[in-house]
């Protein structure tokens, strides 16, 4: 009994003194927990920072008065999917903490949750509408408190896919612009209640533009469309997105198939792809039908008598690869020799079209040829998108002047004050055919000097004739006569130049018999005839 006495007294003294030293030492336990957690998407600074795969929480300090007499010296916070399995939680990394200075008296301890996901790089397990579930206990030198009241967020959503995706051929922004291997492609920017809680900035750095080659192509063939340009007349907000993919450079650009698909960006990430849609650049027109070629009547005084009319019908608006013809290209080559096409002069960018037809002229070609010519032909006709097909060949003919006749032969007939002329048809007869000659006579013709000059007093004596032989009649005996033949033919009449020059001196025609008397024989059977 005695040492439980002494025992009791010594234990008093040591309880008094521990409550001496120590007053409240049986009221000291955990802190409570904070009782205003709060969660919401996104960083702390709403307009700095990724905003993707993060929500970010924020409480107040335990007061003193509840921190179970021990200052708080930490705060746990942890997190889980599924707040139904309280096997489930997990506790937020302290690294990704961002305590404030909590000085003041409102002073709040935020942190900002990165969800592991967001760096995966796997788009089933993507940081964006994830929903995670918060509490966060106190710490003290005693221990770790109570969990708070669980508050939840879910990470900002990426926009949603833009609905209103479309293509056209050709430059619809600028319309001065080429319009061969283009295509425009506009849809309208995502609208607020869609664009998952975060802005999709109103530029087109807030979209990705994606062509391939087929509907359905690989996610690596699809390519960046780098062309771009905003629509000119929108305001701010922009009402419209018109980008331009410029194909001019493949050869050919025209009657290029393209798909597209558009998602638009906010600081969560690139949303969902649009629908695929698909445009074809302006094809060329069609080649041009009917080409043909007009009568020719070449002329050496008149030089549009050279010309070759070409003709042919217009392309129509249904065969025209949707653009307005601007204009029609005409080439030729001689033959002989066909060496290479050349433009045609008076036959480009034609585009005066009459009842269908396009009428032009060859202009330009050779005067005073004496051998015809054949000229090829063929036509393209041209649009914004380039030079369509060409035509099927045609052949012209350039007619030429007959060339001079051959072997002229002047010859004086005897006692007949006449002068027979034979001569040999041109080198080119029947190109085209020689229809007549012309016979001019120089009564004052100089042998010695044979030349044009000496013709001074020149008769025609016939035109158009038809045979290659002719006798002059009624000349003066013993006068010199000069003759020269021309060959004709539809054209027109061959050179004066070239023509052959003859000439002779026509013969005295000769007397009369006189004193004719005619008496019976004497065997009266026969007459006998003297003068």
């Amino acid at each position: 009994m005695k040492y439980v006495t002494n025992f009791f007294r010594v234990g008093c003294a040591a309880l008094l003194a521990v409550l001496i030293l120590a007053p409240g030492a049986f009221a000291q336990t955990a802190p409570d927990p904070p009782t205003d957690l709060e969660a919401r998407a996104g960083a702390v600074d709403e307009t700095t920072g990724d905003q993707h795969g993060r929500i970010a929480l924020s409480w107040s300090p335990v007061a003193e008065a509840n921190n179970g007499g021990f200052a708080v010296t930490d705060y746990i916070i942890e997190f889980t999917a599924d707040p139904t399995d309280a096997t489930s939680w997990a506790v937020v990394a302290v690294d990704e903490t961002a305590p404030a200075d909590p000085t003041a008296a409102d002073a709040k301890y935020t942190l900002v949750h990165i969800l592991p996901e967001e760096a995966d790089g796997d788009a089933a397990t993507a940081s964006y509408n994830l929903t995670r579930h918060y509490r966060v206990k106190a710490v003290n030198v005693i221990g770790t408190g109570d969990p708070s009241a669980v508050a939840m967020a879910t990470t900002h959503n990426v926009p949603a896919a833009p609905t209103d995706l479309a293509a056209v051929a050709g430059d619809a922004i600028t319309a001065t612009n080429p319009q061969n291997g283009r295509i425009t492609v506009t849809f309208s920017p995502i609208e607020e209640a869609n664009n998952g809680g975060l802005d999709v900035a109103d530029t087109d750095a807030g979209y990705i533009l994606e062509w391939a080659l087929t509907s359905d192509a690989e996610d690596a063939n699809w390519t960046a469309v780098t062309e771009t340009a905003p629509d000119p007349n929108a305001t701010p907000p922009t009402t419209q997105f018109s980008f331009v993919h410029d194909l001019s450079s493949e050869t050919p650009s025209y009657d290029l198939t393209r798909y597209y698909r558009v998602r638009s960006v906010n600081a969560a990430g690139a949303g969902m792809n649009s629908a695929v849609i698909s445009a074809t650049t302006h094809d060329v027109p069609d080649a041009p039908t009917g080409l043909a070629t007009g009568a020719v009547a070449a002329n050496a005084d008149d030089a549009a008598l050279n010309d070759i009319p070409v003709s042919w019908n217009a392309v129509p608006d249904a065969n025209n690869g949707g653009l307005a013809i601007t204009g029609y290209e005409l080439q030729f080559f001689l033959d002989p020799p066909g060496t290479t096409w050349a433009t045609a002069t008076g036959g480009t960018n034609t585009v005066l079209v009459v009842a269908g037809k396009v009428d032009t002229t060859h202009t330009g070609l050779a005067e005073n040829a004496t051998t015809p010519e054949t000229y090829y032909y063929r036509v393209r006709a041209v649009s914004a998108a380039g030079m369509g097909d060409w035509s099927s060949v045609t052949p012209g003919v350039k007619l030429a002047l007959p060339g001079a006749p051959m072997n002229l032969i002047v010859r004086a007939v005897d006692q007949q004050e006449s002068i027979d002329l034979f001569w040999d048809a041109p080198m080119n007869d029947g190109e085209p055919p020689v229809t007549g000659y012309r016979i001019e006579r120089s009564d004052d013709y100089d042998p010695d000097n044979p030349t044009a000059a000496t013709w001074k007093t020149t008769t025609p004596v016939k035109e158009n004739y038809s045979g290659r032989s002719y006798r002059d009649r009624g000349l003066t005996a013993g006068q010199r006569y000069g003759y020269r033949v021309m060959a004709i033919n539809v054209v027109g009449t061959s050179a004066t130049d070239g023509a052959p020059v003859e000439s002779a001196i026509s013969s005295n025609k000769a007397l009369k018999p006189r004193n004719l008397v005619a008496t019976v024989a004497d065997d009266m059977d026969s007459i006998v005839l003297t003068w």
